[in-house]
């Protein structure tokens, strides 16, 4: 049976995690005035920083100017996820860090412009890792509602989240292909029980397939161009990046100069990768870099960690 969470309020359901202080901080935002930004887009990106002592996220231009707060949850907040058209924005409370399980968060939305945010996930046990339709009408996540992390879509329309699978394998970090016909996802590999990247039809109805096999040790977080061709993730190796170009079907590793590297995304022109990481400071910085990783960018430089960056459309 197909599990449904309840119908969300219209109105923000949890006003003490959700201050009225997120709308007058987001309202100071800029935007970069003139041309196209790098990278495309509006030429901003969103954040977590533990600057704020605990967990916030933070909105900063693509030149390290304007860098403003854009939470205040005396719970934190992470996990910052931007609707297709960019005038929205999905992320999760409470947060304790830059984590792979959230027990006990939920997932909000908050429109950028108005301030105006709705909890979207009710239940309590755990929703995390928001993931938009390219067409913006549903939301992917993971949920620890069935005991263990399994993915479920939520529709914006009718307000109601059903599971992705009728399995009972554990999958999580979703991500949908650029046309919305697709899901890829994290899972165990049945051959050694540690994560890869497994694919799946966005309404769930067709046996999963892997798409790496056996080249990697350990995939997490995986993220799909905008162009469509290639889907890179985080390796649990020093520096490296994997890599799938979809048409020739072909693993790749790609070097960088970092100690770390992780929570990879395009930018809307897919010319840029960011990602946070660990370079020659103690702690996480924001990186931008080619998808060859070369090129390589500190985009803000504070002695707090900054991760989970998000590119605003």
């Amino acid at each position: 049976m197909v599990e449904t969470a309840p119908k969300p309020s219209a109105t923000t359901a949890n006003t003490d995690a959700v201050p009225a202080a997120i709308a007058t901080q987001t309202k100071t935002a800029t935007v970069l005035p003139e041309g196209t930004p790098k990278g495309g887009g509006v030429g901003q990106i969103a954040f977590v920083s533990d600057r704020a002592a605990l967990p916030q996220i933070f909105l900063v231009n693509i030149d390290g100017s304007g860098l403003v707060q854009l939470t205040s949850l005396n719970e934190g907040a992470c996990q910052p996820e931007w609707s297709p058209d960019g005038t929205s924005m999905a992320f999760i409370s409470p947060c304790g860090g830059n984590n792979e399980m959230y027990e006990g968060a939920s997932i909000f939305v908050v429109t950028i412009e108005s301030g105006n945010t709705n909890q979207i996930s009710t239940l309590g046990s755990g929703d995390y890792d928001p993931a938009w339709s390219p067409d913006g009408s549903q939301l992917a996540f993971t949920s620890l509602q069935t005991g263990r992390p399994q993915i479920f879509i939520f529709d914006f329309e009718t307000g109601e989240a059903q599971r992705l699978m009728n399995r009972t394998m554990v999958n999580y970090m979703p991500i949908w292909s650029p046309d919305g016909n697709q899901i890829v996802f994290v899972t165990p590999n049945p051959d050694n029980n540690l994560p890869t990247l497994f694919i799946v039809d966005s309404a769930g109805q067709e046996n999963p397939r892997t798409i790496l096999g056996s080249a990697f040790r350990e995939t997490f977080r995986p993220t799909w161009s905008p162009k469509g061709d290639l889907i890179i993730f985080d390796l649990d190796e020093e520096g490296q990046i994997g890599g799938r170009l979809l048409p020739n079907k072909q693993n790749i590793r790609i070097n960088t100069p970092l100690a770390i590297v992780e929570n990879l995304g395009f930018s809307p022109d897919a010319k840029w990768l960011i990602c946070n990481g660990m370079m020659d400071n103690p702690g996480q910085d924001i990186f931008l870099m080619l998808p060859t990783g070369e090129g390589l960018l500190r985009l803000a430089d504070d002695p707090a960690d900054d991760y989970q960056p998000a590119w605003r459309p």
